[in-house]
């Protein structure tokens, strides 16, 4: 890494800024993908994607989302200006996840099980980039499998004002 007092550094995170403003929409090709990374050539710039920002939906892996050669279209976050990498979101992109089930509070709709970590909740997901928490009891937790199909009721939909901080409240029915 650069030291961020170097000249040339300097010159290429100020161009790296101009090129790459907040809220820009750029195209890249995904180079590499790890479990919670991916890194996203823009043209002679740098991308990153991390894991708040791929999408909505619960990602486990985000090989399942991405793959290397992939062209992806994202928002630019911000510059990171010490590693002079452009931080990239394809969630800012999506639709909001919670608008479908703004009109149906209080029906029954099915979810798939993804986590049950210790503790009172389990992680589910309603939709493909929509999770929800469930909360249960320890008895309920342990007969909980991930990929169980069960049906939840929808008690509260915030669609929140900015990308990212939508909710969806559920019970059991």
């Amino acid at each position: 890494m650069v030291g961020s007092s170097d000249p040339d550094h300097a010159r290429v995170v100020a161009d790296l800024r101009a090129r790459f403003p907040s809220g820009r929409i750029c195209s890249g090709v995904v180079r590499r993908v790890l479990r919670s990374v991916a890194f996203v050539r823009l043209d002679d710039a740098r991308g990153v994607i991390n894991t708040l920002h791929l999408t909505s939906g619960y990602v486990r892996d985000f090989n399942d989302r991405l793959r290397v050669g992939q062209v992806v279209t994202a928002e630019v976050m911000y510059v990171d200006e010490a590693n002079a990498v452009v931080y990239l979101s394809t969630r800012a992109l999506e639709a909001n996840p919670a608008a479908p089930f703004s009109g149906r509070i209080g029906q029954v709709v099915p979810a798939t099980v993804v986590a049950v970590p210790q503790g009172g909740v389990v992680l589910l997901t309603l939709s493909d980039t929509l999770v929800a928490l469930l909360a249960v009891t320890d008895e309920e937790r342990a007969g909980l499998r991930e990929g169980d199909r069960v049906r939840v009721r929808i008690r509260e939909v915030d669609l929140g004002t900015e990308p990212g901080t939508h909710r969806v409240t559920v019970t059991w029915p």
